[in-house]
């Protein structure tokens, strides 16, 4: 078992140490001490713990054959396994394909909160009732002019104001499931050349399409758990299909009451039409006493004349005693000689609704406005973090689960024949599809949390496949090899996989969703490895290479 025991807890570490090259620090910090702790561990199983057992431990050890069945009924039924093994490879590629894609990433952050968080649900009871949404879309505008600042934010509530609503279509061309590059629709003139991805609600799902051009939707994807169930009808000819629209609740043109251009043009308007010279005269030929009365009154009219004639640039104290003042002062905030505005419009869709932040700023053409302006535009928030996070940890768990399968094939090329470490590779590639599929059935989705137990997935799932690989190797001359492998080495297999399935079965009892989804990750990931190991690989050797009785290979001495 020494081999196994070696090369299993190697291909861990390794695993862990390339996670120590993660551009996160967190993630870098556990791949350091999960690879410090995995390799002491190691250091203990093979010195210290063979030295107590020999000065403390029993003079003989019985070798537990309680699945000595197992191996039995392999044999036996070979081709109900090979059968079911195939089927469940076949069904885990059919899943995969009708999903359209092998995994999805949920980058909203707050869908790792508790499942039952009191805070959050008065918050979303309290929006609902004022007929507002949790889900806003904030942009900060940034600039040393505050009027350039404030007429920036207008210009975007204006754009905002005037996007399409919810809009009805027709199909011009049949929809099957198996989206196409695109579609063509019949939708209204002003709707048939849109900027920015957009969402349409089917008789069997939500559907997303990158843009709209000369009214066809092209980049078609149907959206997370609004896609249809397998099996959904296509959409025929004529099929009523609805746009969402971009922005919901209050409407955002509100912001554009405080443009600085219309306040302008509203007191140009003010200075031209009023007789003010006329009102000096009223004011003048009124008596002492009535004007001492109505000095305030006065006093306010001659502020009001002298705010209509000034031709310096509108300041927040401008929007002092209107209406507006709160709407301004609740975003607004001047430091450091700079004005900085936060813009916030109501998007439900953003996120899991099936759109972007860069949809948005397409839709408000955020940077024709800052580029008119001056000013600085920049998307804000939650939501710019969650995708930020999603590109960058797709983007580094992509290039480290490269780099952790060449190092984990590398291992196995020197501490097993070349064919065995193919075959070991072979063997986590179908846990590692199994448990895809087993995701896209189960509706999982990788988050910021459980993205982390990937390199455990690889370590310890390809263990169990090592541990039957190097028992077949010593077996080789036996009729019954296959058996006696199985027999042999099912025990500890299960034992070890069990052992981490119940740790990691400890998280499901968490209150916090982003745990529970590790926890669940990573027992499914576990298990179809070892299903693998169990009956896929003795499958496959009943059928290939130990048909025939071989010589025995020598085994690799430590």
């Amino acid at each position: 078992m020494a081999p196994s025991i070696f090369a299993g807890v190697l291909t861990t570490v390794a695993a862990f140490v390339v996670l120590g090259f993660s551009e996160f620090r967190g993630l870098r910090e556990l791949g350091i001490v999960s690879g410090i702790g995995l390799s002491l561990m190691l250091v203990q199983l093979l010195v210290a713990l063979p030295a107590f057992l020999a000065r403390f431990g029993p003079r003989r050890i019985h070798h537990a054959t309680h699945l000595a069945w197992l191996g039995r009924s392999v044999l036996h039924r070979r081709w109900l396994y090979g059968g079911l093994t195939v089927v469940a490879l076949l069904g885990a590629v059919v899943v995969l394909a009708r999903a359209g894609a092998l995994t999805r990433f949920d980058s909203d952050a707050r869908n790792l909160r508790p499942a039952h968080d009191p805070l959050l649900d008065q918050q979303r009871a309290l929006l609902k009732d004022l007929g507002l949404g949790s889900d806003r879309l904030q942009i900060m505008l940034d600039g040393a002019d505050t009027e350039r600042v404030i007429e920036a934010a207008a210009t975007l509530a204006e754009h905002a104001a005037a996007q399409p609503g919810t809009t009805a279509c027709t199909l011009v061309e049949p929809l099957p499931r198996s989206l196409p590059d695109g579609v063509a629709v019949v939708m209204p003139e002003d709707t048939q050349s849109i900027a920015g991805g957009r969402v349409f609600d089917t008789p069997i799902g939500r559907l997303r399409a990158e843009r709209i051009s000369s009214g066809r939707l092209e980049g078609l994807s149907w959206v997370g758990a609004q896609r249809p169930a397998p099996g959904s009808p296509p959409l025929a000819v004529g099929t009523p299909i609805t746009m969402r629209p971009l922005f919901a609740g209050l409407p955002p043109a509100v912001l554009s009451l405080v443009s600085p251009a219309r306040q302008r043009a509203a007191l140009a308007r003010l200075a031209s039409e009023v007789d003010w010279d006329g009102l000096n005269r009223l004011e003048s030929g009124l008596p002492a006493a009535l004007r001492e009365r109505h000095r305030g009154f006065f006093a306010d009219l001659g502020e009001l004349r002298e705010r209509s004639a000034a031709s310096r640039p509108l300041m927040l104290d401008d929007f002092a005693g209107t209406p507006l003042a709160s709407l301004v002062r609740a975003f607004y905030r001047r430091a450091d000689g700079r004005s900085q505005l936060l813009a916030r419009f109501q998007a439900d869709d953003l996120g899991a609704g099936g759109l972007r932040v860069a949809d948005y700023a397409a839709a408000l053409s955020i940077d024709a406005v800052a580029a008119d302006s001056g000013v600085a535009v920049t998307p804000v928030g939650v939501s710019v973090l969650g995708e930020a996070l999603q590109d960058a940890l797709l983007a580094d768990f992509a290039r480290l689960g490269l780099w952790t399968a060449l190092a984990v094939f590398a291992l196995l090329m020197l501490l097993m024949r070349g064919f065995d470490a193919v075959v070991a590779m072979l063997a986590l590639g179908a846990g590692a599809l199994l448990m895809l599929a087993g995701m896209q059935l189960a509706d999982l989705s990788w988050n910021l949390v459980n993205i982390g137990v990937l390199p455990l997935i690889i370590g310890i799932g390809i263990d169990a496949s090592i541990y039957f690989i190097n028992a077949l190797r010593r077996h080789r001359r036996d009729r019954h090899g296959v058996g006696a492998a199985l027999s042999e080495v099912a025990h500890p297999m299960l034992m070890t996989t069990g052992a981490a399935i119940i740790g990691f079965a400890s998280l499901l009892g968490s209150d916090y969703r982003g745990l529970r989804s590790m926890g669940l990750v990573a027992i499914l990931g576990m298990a179809t490895c070892l299903l693998v190991a169990v009956v896929a690989l003795p499958v496959a050797a009943l059928f290939t290479s130990h048909r025939r009785h071989r010589p025995e290979d020598p085994l690799p001495h430590l």
